[in-house]
């Protein structure tokens, strides 16, 4: 059984989230009226944590980073990356391992 950190194969990274036009101004207008009415400073993410092989550049996992601060997630998953084997990573982070 490899024991090799996740690390050592895949990386995570903050990219901007994939989308057609309007879904990104519904998002930026989201963001606006959260502000006005609430007066909230929480936002919409418009961010995704995207985790790539790091011999090919595949995409295993894509997920929006919308729940709290972008940078936290990708925190946890770079901790993870360190801490779990690739398929011990894939399948916490519900990515499916290649077969």
């Amino acid at each position: 059984m490899d024991e090799t950190a996740a690390s050592a194969t895949l990386t995570a990274s903050l990219e901007p989230r994939r989308g057609h036009p309007a879904a990104k101004a519904g998002r930026f207008l989201a963001n606006v009226v959260g502000a006005a009415v609430f007066g909230s400073v929480d936002t919409v993410a418009d961010t995704d944590l995207v985790v790539r092989r790091t011999s090919t550049g595949e995409v295993v996992l894509r997920t929006a980073a919308d729940v709290g601060v972008p940078e936290h997630l990708l925190d946890e998953a770079n901790k993870d990356l360190d801490e779990l084997t690739e398929e011990g990573f894939l399948r916490e982070w519900s990515a499916t391992p290649d077969a």
